[in-house]
């Protein structure tokens, strides 16, 4: 091999792994960033874009009779519960209660 050709070829060789030192040091530095820099912001983007509450009400069909009546379905209501065995005059609540209901349209 003459000197010329050698000379070449470590040119050729030392441009080679100039190049790739280049390129790992460019795609260190952006893991790095990436990872430690930007990894807190990064972490809670992806959490808020896969994570998310979602309220589905349940709801049954409506049900029809063989003459296609509608004989159940579901409504969405506000709804009261009270345990009787706890109230002092408990029919006094229940009237109280209806009045209340017929006052406001729900009943």
């Amino acid at each position: 091999m003459s000197a010329e050709s050698e000379k070449w070829l470590r040119f050729r060789l030392v441009t080679l792994l100039v190049f790739f030192v280049i390129l790992f040091v460019a795609l260190f530095s952006r893991a790095l960033h990436l990872q430690i820099m930007s990894g807190k912001v990064l972490k809670d983007l992806a959490e808020k874009q896969h994570t998310m509450t979602l309220l589905l009400p349940p709801e049954r069909g409506i049900i029809l009779d063989r003459n296609g009546e509608k004989i159940a379905a579901s409504l969405q209501v506000d709804s009261v519960c009270a345990d009787p065995s706890k109230m002092a005059r408990p029919a006094y609540v229940a009237e109280r209660l209806l009045l209340f209901l017929i006052s406001i349209g729900k009943w």
